[in-house]
């Protein structure tokens, strides 16, 4: 997940706990700018970490092709955390209900800075915390209201599991260039076994999808694009042969942005 997708599951994990769809609300922008800004200094420090090894595969990111030095991303990244520190507790002054949104912050912080120094050249454990961290994003939000009801909980899980499924087929698309450098489920266990745990994720994912229209009244168009989101995420671990991974995690990709507009006309009604 990006900086900008972060700030918009925050959005949404506010509007579904409120029932407000306005992000015309300055502690809920504060929020969204933070939750930017630690994702945003998250994909700062994995360029950093993976400088060696985009020079061999992805040479023309910013830090191989020269755009920028190691040092000054150094001092980005951490900029950007400060940031995420100053508007998170901007937000919480303007607020003043709930620390719930610091507590979650510093967590996101400790995983995200456990992800990449230790976390994620041991694979699994890896793809686990970027999809903890991923979930959170909705929970971020709705964090600021004090409370998080089931359904901001169903969709955090289905926002968790999707994404690990997608790690997974992210895995398989690179094991050649990790081969040496990382210790993905690919790697170590087997193709197959990386594929079976993305096809669980996807199918307690849909189970998920169908759960959230159970706990509430949702629009025609919330059902539509979770179908189409559903259909792209079990052709993605279900392919027919001769797909290579590459097809995989795009088709995983699409559900994303699927599920992302759902979650968004669920938001607006």
């Amino acid at each position: 997940m990006n900086g900008t997708m972060a700030g918009v599951a925050v959005w949404i994990g506010w509007s579904v706990e409120t029932g407000d769809p306005s992000p015309l609300n300055v502690p809920l922008l504060m929020l969204m700018a933070s939750a930017f800004l630690v994702l945003s200094g998250g994909n700062i420090i994995n360029d950093i970490r993976d400088a060696e090894l985009d020079e061999r595969i992805h040479p023309r990111r910013p830090i191989p092709s020269g755009i920028i030095s190691k040092g000054k991303a150094n001092i980005l990244w951490i900029m950007a955390w400060v940031l995420a520190a100053v508007t998170t507790t901007i937000s919480l002054l303007m607020n003043g209900t709930t620390l719930l949104p610091i507590y979650i912050l510093t967590a996101s912080l400790l995983i995200l800075a456990a992800y990449e120094w230790k976390l994620k050249d041991r694979g699994f454990p890896g793809n686990l915390s970027v999809s903890l961290l991923t979930g959170s994003t909705f929970i971020f939000g709705a964090s600021l209201t004090g409370s998080i009801s089931p359904l901001v909980w169903a969709f955090s899980a289905l926002a968790l599991l999707i994404n690990l499924s997608r790690e997974l087929l992210k895995d398989m698309e690179d094991s050649e260039g990790d081969s040496g450098y990382r210790r993905s489920l690919p790697l170590t266990r087997g193709r197959d076994a990386a594929l079976l745990v993305s096809r669980g994720a996807v199918l307690i994912a849909v189970a998920v999808s169908i759960l959230i229209g159970a706990l509430a009244a949702v629009n025609p168009m919330f059902i539509v694009l979770v179908i189409i989101a559903d259909g792209f995420f079990v052709s993605s671990v279900f392919p027919s042969s001769g797909i290579s991974a590459s097809t995989m995690q795009r088709r995983s990709k699409m559900g994303m942005m699927f599920a992302l507009l759902a979650f968004y006309s669920f938001a607006l009604i």
